[in-house]
């Protein structure tokens, strides 16, 4: 924790000696989209981080991972290439693995499916460009879920333009892509083509990922637009599995016994797309509608069973909005409709053998939402806004059928914003969330259907201040959530959930940018989060484990990083530290802290960066940690060795 300290106060000091008031410029205003209406930073009252293409490009190019950990609040992990878990303010405690009760937009269109998964690792790097993250419930235009909201964006479509990017690294990494973009009159199209592959750090950990994607809007009349977005990825990534902490000490980069026999693997294949309708309705209204679906082909061979499965679904969302004077109103109903055909037999050296577990799960959501953001007087500003949600499951063994309804239940939301001037204001919100059981909860690879799983249900507290001066800008916000009915992975040697009782989640996060000069010079940021966060009330057989730490989550995080630009050469460095983090709801196992520190370099050529030369290094300190813990895992094998000091180095083209 020291260093992590002593590391932002030089940054701090150095930055602040590079600013004179000759030469500093005022930080660019930050436009939010996450509630509906695009207004600046300052004027939302909520805790919403922005992440900005440039702010993606500090890094590797391989994965949004290193710029999501920039941010207080949130915590992305990665327990081998391509295998990803993302956490918002300690919603890790229900994600063995995936991304879970985090809702997922790409492009407008949700990319989390009706049964509560989302598969983030479809995504190259390159299909988005800028990101918005909601911290806490988004309840009252993004309906059910505790952890909060992740909105992935594209930049839009060029006039015309060709690009390509190669990068090659440590561990046999390999990234390329190619991409065209052309603008005509009421028309424009744009293309992707990406590959990346990796051999891994440790023994079993391979991955493949081929994706292809298509965007287009076409101007129907003057007030009216369509738009396109579909992508097929293919996904392959293996498992090396959690080692013991014997195992994780004197060999790191080793496997769990066996998962080379077994040949543990996930493959996905999936094909994702809508269309929206986007239109003016008068002078005061604008609609837009879409329609999506997805097709997913899904093959896990774990080391204790091999689980298939099918998965489909299609929806629709019509958001519907209406400016005054007064204020904003908006409007809008979604809808999700799928079923996953799930087969788990057993796992012989890789091979499925079918032993007639075969049941299919049909899931519907439905989410009717509003929201109105009123002008007061003397600089204030209220937002109330709710949703009602509804989930329906069926358990279908091809012998009996069961179904379950879950709501529909009321989910408001209310937030008072205060402008202490142009540029700062202080807001006080409360918001209430409901997060159902995910498919994979309520039938986990265990293949025991567990039809007495409920729904969580969390209340949010929160009271923050945020704005900009010159060549700074910060914010500071503290929150307190309870959540009912935690949803928890036991600690039982296999995959099988349980509401565990209650939570306490209390916290405070800050996050300070400063400036660079006018055209060349230094700029740095640097963001903190304290996470207080126990189980209030949890009783698990014999054991109670009321007041311990929240499994997964960290209680201090520091991030901070320093800018450099001459001209068209530019260098970025960023330190990471994370506290020691408990891997069993018993808190007698933890995973030491770690602090890392990453660089890259870069030379720009040609007016716009037609031409750019890049390299760095990952992890120069070379340190062992573990990145992606298995919590409470059977055998004590709660470890996942990350790689240790990595480089990279590649080259992007544009035309």
């Amino acid at each position: 924790m020291q260093k992590s300290v002593i590391l932002s106060l030089v940054i701090c000091s150095f930055v602040g000696h590079s600013q004179t008031q000759d030469t500093t410029k005022v930080l660019d205003e930050v436009i939010i989209k996450a509630f509906a209406h695009d207004r600046p930073l300052q004027d939302v009252p909520a805790s919403i981080a922005k992440i900005s293409t440039g702010d993606l490009e500090r890094f590797s190019n391989t994965n949004i991972l290193p710029a999501l950990n920039a941010q207080p609040g949130v915590r992305m992990e990665e327990r081998s290439p391509g295998s990803y878990r993302l956490s918002i303010r300690g919603s890790t405690i229900r994600s063995p693995f995936g991304v879970r009760n985090v809702k997922v937009y790409w492009n407008g269109l949700p990319l989390t499916d009706p049964g509560g998964n989302t598969y983030l690792n479809l995504l190259d790097f390159g299909s988005i460009d800028n990101l918005e993250i909601i911290k806490g419930p988004g309840s009252s235009l993004y309906g059910a879920g505790t952890g909060g909201v992740l909105l992935l964006g594209k930049n839009p479509i060029a006039k015309q333009k060709i690009s390509a990017d190669l990068l090659g690294g440590s561990y046999g990494l390999l990234r390329y892509r190619v991409g065209a973009e052309k603008s005509f009159s009421k028309f424009n199209v744009g293309m992707d083509y990406a590959h990346q592959e990796s051999d891994g750090y440790r023994v079993q950990s391979a991955m493949k990922r081929d994706m292809v994607s298509l965007r287009s809007n076409v101007q129907l009349g003057k007030k009216s637009t369509l738009s396109f977005n579909f992508l097929h990825s293919d996904l392959s990534y293996q498992t090396p599995g959690g080692l013991t902490k014997i195992q994780y000490d004197t060999m790191p980069s080793m496997s769990r016994p066996l998962t080379v026999a077994r040949k543990t693997a996930i493959y996905n294949k999936t094909f994702f797309g809508g269309i929206s309708f986007e239109t003016e309705l008068g002078e005061r209204w604008t609609s837009t509608t879409s329609i999506f679906g997805n097709n997913t082909s899904f093959e896990n061979p774990a080391f204790l069973n091999y689980e298939i499965r099918d998965e489909r679904s299609m929806g629709f969302r019509s958001e519907n909005k209406w400016s005054s004077s007064v204020g904003k109103l908006t409007l809008g109903v979604e809808y999700q409709s799928g079923r996953s055909l799930i087969s788990v037999g057993a796992n012989n050296q890789g091979s499925f053998v079918d032993n007639g577990n075969n049941v299919c799960l049909p899931s519907n959501i439905f989410l009717l939402f509003a929201q109105f953001d009123w002008n007061l007087s003397n600089g204030y500003f209220l937002t109330t806004g709710f949703s009602v949600n509804r989930l329906q499951l069926e358990f279908d063994n091809y012998s009996t059928v069961s179904k379950r309804t879950m709501g529909p239940i009321l989910s408001p939301r209310i937030a008072l914003l205060k402008k202490l001037n142009n540029n700062w204001s202080t807001y006080i919100s409360y918001s209430r969330g409901y997060s159902p059981p995910t498919i994979a909860e309520v039938y986990p690879s265990l293949a025991i259907y567990n039809p007495n799983l409920k729904p969580e249900l969390g209340s949010n507290y929160e009271l923050g201040v945020k704005g900009s001066w010159s060549w700074l800008r910060a914010s500071v916000a503290l929150y307190s959530f309870g959540l009912n009915d935690a949803i928890i992975k036991l600690d039982a040697g296999s995959d099988y959930f349980t509401n565990s009782g209650r939570t306490s989640q209390n916290g405070a996060e800050a996050l300070i940018q400063f400036n660079s000069t006018a055209k060349n010079g230094v700029s740095g940021w640097l963001s903190y989060s304290y996470n207080h966060y126990r189980f209030k009330e949890y009783l698990q057989d014999a054991n109670d484990f009321s007041g311990n730490q929240l499994t997964g989550s960290a209680p201090n995080t520091v991030a901070a990083g320093v800018d450099y630009k001459w001209n068209s050469l530019y260098a970025n460095m960023t330190g990471n530290y994370v506290d020691r983090i408990p891997l069993n709801d018993g808190n007698t196992a933890f995973a030491d802290e770690y602090f890392l520190v990453g660089l890259r370099v870069g030379y720009a050529f040609g007016k716009g960066k037609q031409l750019e030369i890049f390299g760095g290094a990952d992890n120069l300190l070379d340190k062992k940690y573990s990145l992606g813990n298995d919590l409470n895992a059977a055998g004590s094998r709660y470890f996942n060795a990350a790689p240790r000091r990595n480089f990279f180095a590649g080259l992007k083209v544009r035309l």
